[in-house]
Parts: structure tokens; C-alpha cells; sequence
């Protein structure tokens, strides 16, 4: 019940907020946004992604079921085989990797491979409190919003705060980067000028 309340408060929020994240907010200073590191989205991945069966969100949920763990980063992948989406996940302090495939939305763990970035995945998971807004609640509130289809979300963390960070594709192209603080569940154009340090 209380997620369901929160859910309805942050899309509330996002609708109220409408285009809010291509308006100056009153906080933001002169720097230019932050533009996350990304990989290149193939013409592949953003065609395909309209049209399989599972989305970002429900793969998000299906390897968070499988696991047991929090999905910190979640990557649409179309190859000639069967399209997937790849999913980095932590449970209790450890690393997991999951594969989703679009179409029926069957979850592979796949083994721990050591990364440079695992300790920051396990900050990222730490700092997902319970009356946060969850990964896949933001991307289903963005989908509807934007009337667009989420390839890839991550979890990053800019001082105190929690970020949600979302490229979305509409008609086979990509639309910009969606970041969104997790708390308020407020769009943003730069996360640096949320913490003035």
C-alpha cells in the first residue's frame, strides 16, 4: 500500500513537473549538464526496443525476483540472436549479473566477473532506502509520461542524493537522458548543482 501511495506521489510529481527538466531550475547554477557516460546506443537497440515483448520494467523486476537483488544498472542489447537486456545487480554486498531475454522474460544469472566498478555498485545499492521511489516505478512513470520506451536505467549517487539516470528511445531514434532525484522524484538537468560542495 505505502509503495503503491509513493508511486502515485512521484508520478504526480513528474506530471507537475511536466518539461521542468529543459526549464532552469531555481537552484541550478551556469555549469552545463552533467551528460552521464554512456554506451554507444546502436540504430539496432533503439528500433528493436519498440517492439519486444518485456520491457526495461519488467526486466528490472524479473531479475530483482530471480535474485533477490537490487538491479543498479540495466542495458537494452539487440544481437541477430534474441534481443536482452543485461542487468547488474547487488545482494548483500556481493556483485550478481543477470541476463533478461525480451522476449519472454526468462532471467540467467550469469557468473560474478570482478569490475572496477563494484564498489561503487554496492554504494549505489546501500543508498536505496525504503521510501525511495523504485528504479523500475521511475522508468514505468517515464515511459507513460513521454510516451517513449526506457533502453537503459542506472542508479548513480551525487553527494547525499540518489539519482535515477534513464536513456529513453520514441520512433527508433534516442531521446534525451531523463535524470531524476529519487527522494523528491523531481526531474534534473544537472546533478552537480543539487549538492553546492
Amino acid at each position: 500500500m505505502r509503495q503503491a501511495q509513493y508511486f502515485f506521489a512521484v508520478s504526480a510529481l513528474l506530471l507537475l513537473a511536466g518539461s521542468a527538466e529543459a526549464k532552469p531550475q531555481p537552484h541550478a547554477t551556469a555549469e552545463p549538464a552533467a551528460e552521464p557516460v554512456r554506451h554507444q546506443i546502436s540504430q539496432d537497440d533503439l528500433k528493436s526496443i519498440e517492439t519486444v515483448p518485456v520491457s526495461l520494467k519488467a526486466a528490472i523486476e524479473a531479475a530483482e525476483a530471480k535474485t533477490g537483488g537490487t538491479v543498479v544498472d540495466i542495458s537494452f542489447v539487440a544481437d541477430p540472436a534474441t534481443s536482452k537486456y543485461e542487468a547488474t545487480l547487488v545482494k548483500d554486498q556481493s556483485i550478481l549479473r543477470a541476463r533478461i531475454d525480451a522476449g519472454s522474460g526468462a532471467v540467467d544469472q550469469l557468473p560474478s566477473r570482478k569490475s572496477e566498478m563494484d564498489d561503487d555498485a554496492i554504494n549505489q545499492a546501500r543508498a536505496l532506502q525504503p521510501d525511495l521511489a523504485s528504479l523500475a516505478q521511475i522508468v514505468a512513470v517515464l515511459e507513460e509520461q513521454r510516451g517513449a520506451k526506457a533502453v537503459e536505467a542506472d542508479v548513480k549517487l551525487f553527494g547525499d542524493y540518489v539519482i535515477y539516470d534513464m536513456q529513453m528511445a520514441k520512433n527508433g531514434a534516442p531521446e534525451r537522458v531523463a535524470m531524476i532525484e529519487a527522494k523528491s522524484g523531481r526531474p534534473i538537468g544537472n546533478p552537480r548543482a543539487l549538492d553546492p560542495q
